[in-house]
């Protein structure tokens, strides 16, 4: 089993961020003041075994101060800062936090493990039992400060876990506080039939106490997962973002084990909250990587509806641009010219990637200026220069039976950077082929039938409306290729196919935006029929 940060081809979704516990000491003539902290453990008297962590809202650094006597003193610049401590004894833990503690002089504070309260869940299903779970909280500091990272606590039983606040609220802008826990059924998580995955955000304090939750707030998916090669079981990560302030987010949970083939009913809060996935196989330790994965960065439900999603399938495998912050996923710094976009995606909104050999070749005004060896990846060290540049890249891969070949081929220009010191964001497109196909990825042979095309932009590229895409379909594995009609529908297009009996369907096309910025797709064996 492994507790994971959902990490994503995306530069915008970073994987967690190490705890650093560097103190920066208080600028040349300020006052430095001391800062008395008195553990108490359930018993009243100094806890021994306690976890501390110190951090300035104003400076952005960290500090977890120790005294084995339950009592610590340290010495820090007068400021604004958060404090919490795990307070730990037979099994259980205590955590007392301080959202906002205001220093401007010598300070005493304690934090006794006597005010906590229990903390609880109880969902619809009177037999479902704990999973998984973490207490966190999210600072935002100042802009232009590092990030600071609050030490996580896995809750593991709700018996053993207790939660206190100490002091004011911080600002509501400052501080938010959080808890996601996952509940399944009793025996084996595998096995287990449905799951509840749920996760609440407290502006300005800390999260505390218990929850009952009904069906009436909750979205109810049925999730259907599917193989890539021969694996038999996979984990499912899932972490939640809090919509209002979307740098406030789960940093890790443990993956939830599901069967491949499988299927499972998932409740889902949805309050203020979105979710990111990711489904990969389950850990081998002979594996530095996964084979495969498939990742959703942000997927919002409603309360009250009901869902039903396919893993691995009912979608052709492709590049995607899922939501991502501004500089997206292919940019241009002072320092470096890069490019990562997701390649083995099977909906629009999911990132994937699956082991096979590949490459990546940048040409900038016709001539070769570097190569990779990864798919729809590369980077090029040093100020890039201004030009026209044309990526190509190809994935080969025999694990899954459906887009066995991937070649994509991008063209833009580059005119250099449009803010000064910010990166620009390159104007790099994607199509998705997007026919109605069953979980196994097929579609009836023997008729007439609408395969969607769409073209996604890369997020914060400048904007540009996309000419009508031509497409060309092949039932030979690309021997062969006819043009294919194009019609409007909505705001997208298909492509109008004649199916045969049997056998697959290879599809390839090419769009154009109206400053001239071009991408070609071509997909062997995009999908099967039947």
């Amino acid at each position: 089993m492994r507790r994971r940060a959902l990490v994503v081809a995306a530069p915008a979704i970073a994987a967690a961020v190490a705890l650093s516990t560097a103190w920066v000491s208080a600028a040349a003539g300020e006052r430095d003041h001391q800062l008395t902290i008195t553990v108490l453990g359930r018993d009243g008297k100094p806890a021994k075994d306690h976890r501390l962590f110190l951090a300035s809202y104003d400076r952005a650094t960290e500090r977890t101060p120790s005294g084995p006597n339950g009592r610590v003193r340290v010495r820090v610049p007068r400021g604004r800062y958060y404090l919490h401590g795990s307070i730990r004894a037979g099994g259980r833990t205590d955590r007392v936090t301080a959202p906002w503690l205001t220093l401007n002089g010598d300070t005493a504070i304690t934090l006794d493990a006597r005010t906590t309260t229990p903390v609880n869940v109880t969902v619809p299903h009177k037999d479902a039992r704990l999973f998984d779970g973490v207490l966190n909280g999210d600072m935002i500091v100042r802009k232009g400060l590092r990030p600071v990272v609050i030490p996580g606590l896995p809750i593991a039983d709700f018996a053993k876990l207790g939660t206190a606040q100490v002091g004011p609220n911080a600002p509501r802008g400052r501080f938010v506080g959080s808890m996601q826990v996952t509940l399944v059924a009793p025996g084996a998580a595998v096995d287990s039939p449905y799951s509840y995955t749920l996760a609440w955000f407290t502006p300005g304090r800390p999260y505390t106490g218990s929850h009952t939750v009904r069906r009436a707030e909750l979205a109810k998916v049925r999730a259907r997962y599917r193989p890539q090669g021969r694996d038999t079981s996979a984990g499912k990560l899932s972490l939640a973002t809090y919509a209002p302030m979307p740098n406030a987010r789960v940093p890790f949970a443990t993956q939830l084990p599901v069967r491949l083939p499988g299927t499972r009913t998932e409740y889902f809060n949805v309050r203020d909250l979105t979710w990111s996935f990711g489904v990969e196989p389950a850990f081998d330790a002979s594996k530095p990587l996964p084979d495969w994965d498939q990742q959703v960065p942000s997927r919002t439900y409603r309360a009250g509806r009901r869902y039903y999603e396919v893993w691995n399938g009912a979608g052709v495998f492709g590049p995607s641009l899922p939501p991502a912050e501004p500089e997206g996923y292919a940019g241009a710094s002072a320092k470096a010219l890069s490019m990562r976009v997701p390649i083995y995606g099977a909906t629009a909104d999911t990132s994937g990637s699956i082991k096979g050999k590949a490459h990546t070749v940048v040409y900038r005004d016709g001539a070769k200026v570097g190569r990779s060896d990864d798919a729809a990846s590369c980077h090029l060290e040093g100020k890039p220069k201004p030009g026209r540049y044309r990526i190509t890249t190809e994935l080969k891969q025999s694990l899954n039976p459906t887009s066995t070949t991937i070649r994509a081929e991008w063209t833009f220009r580059y005119s250099g950077p449009t803010a000064p010191g910010k990166p620009t964001a390159l104007p790099v497109q994607v199509i998705r082929f997007s026919p109605v196909l069953d979980e196994t990825n097929a579609a009836p042979g023997g008729f007439p039938y609408l395969a969607g095309i769409t073209v996604h932009r890369n997020p914060g590229a400048a904007p540009a409306a996309v000419t009508i895409p031509q497409a060309e379909v092949s039932y030979d594995d690309g021997a062969t290729w006819r043009k294919t009609p194009v019609i409007r529908r909505g705001k997208h297009w298909a492509a109008l196919l004649r199916h045969p009996r049997s056998g697959w369907v290879s599809l390839r096309a090419q769009a154009t935006d109206t400053t001239g910025n071009a991408t070609r797709l071509t997909i062997i064996r995009a999908y099967r029929l039947t």
